[in-house]
């Protein structure tokens, strides 16, 4: 099912699927995320739990048993719960099932909460370990943003502003995303500019040390997006579809994760967030976008 938000500047609409923002739009009627079309990506902005990228063959250990998840784990294919709804917010809940303990064997607790704030949109979540045991998970958003064209401009005309000089980028490997091989990658006057070259070959850039904020613009264009995130969430990906017809751009602000010398597909081991039994953890991000 679906829902609507609407103030001055935006109108949203959410899905109960995956708690996630299906479209939105400015006051004049652009569409600020991308739509999909034929064989291409077709999501909006997923949220990513409790798995953030993929494992080989999509298996894991977790509990001391291999398991399999996908790509991304299974929030962004589930029916979350209404909490509740009021004219400019609207909250979700996702809890355990038959299905999710198969695949990730922990009582939990996923809240998702939106908000329109004037020309601010707030997104909150909240996980909660409801089991008997400490819980490692990742948390992740993958918003795509549908880059303005109508100017003459491409997307390898935008830049991504992270207000540092340098940061850490960790390339894939073999398509993985746990890593340990960092290197250091500097920013032309603070920004990346968006380089298909560059990101097609490595499917992903992974970014850490930014500000946990990003601002995308194109020069000569009015388009701008600025968007701040938690602290808890130091791991920026930027992601495109690698088809020139995509036009659009995916930043994710991600959780902590790293290879840490151990296997690959062990979760039990990887250095990502743990909650004890009854803890709860919370993440925030912070959008505005101009035409």
């Amino acid at each position: 099912m679906n829902y609507t938000l609407k103030n001055e500047y935006y109108t949203m609409t959410l899905s109960d699927m995956g708690a996630e923002i299906v479209s939105l739009k400015s006051s004049s009627g652009y569409e600020f995320l991308w739509q999909g079309g034929e064989g291409l990506w077709s999501m909006q902005a997923p949220i990513l739990f409790p798995l953030c990228g993929s494992y080989a063959d999509e298996r894991y250990t977790i509990r001391g048993k291999e398991r399999h998840i996908g790509l991304h784990g299974f929030a962004l294919k589930s029916l979350f719960e209404l909490v509740e709804k009021t004219d400019s917010s609207i909250e979700f809940r996702l809890t355990e099932n038959a299905s999710t303990l198969e695949e990730f064997p922990y009582e939990f607790e996923l809240f998702a909460k939106y908000t329109l704030k004037g020309e601010n949109i707030l997104f909150e979540a909240k996980v909660k370990n409801n089991s008997d045991a400490v819980m490692p998970y990742m948390f992740g958003w993958h918003p795509g943003f549908n880059l303005p064209t109508d100017g003459g401009q491409d997307t390898c005309d935008y830049d991504i502003a992270l207000g540092v000089d340098k940061v850490l980028w960790t390339p894939l490997e073999n398509g993985n995303f746990f890593t340990d091989t960092p290197t250091e990658y500097k920013l032309e006057s603070g920004a990346w500019h968006v380089n298909t070259d560059e990101i097609y070959p490595n499917d992903t850039m992974i970014f850490t040390g930014h500000k946990n904020a990003a601002k995308m613009f194109a020069s000569g264009h009015s388009y701008e997006l600025t968007m701040s995130w938690s602290e808890n969430l130091p791991t920026l990906c930027i992601w495109k579809e690698p088809i020139d017809e995509t036009k659009f751009l995916c930043v994710e602000p991600w959780c902590e994760f790293n290879k840490d010398g151990v296997d690959d597909n062990n979760f039990d081991k990887r250095r990502v967030p743990r909650l004890s039994p009854g803890e709860e953890d919370s993440y925030f991000f912070n959008l505005k976008i101009k035409e």
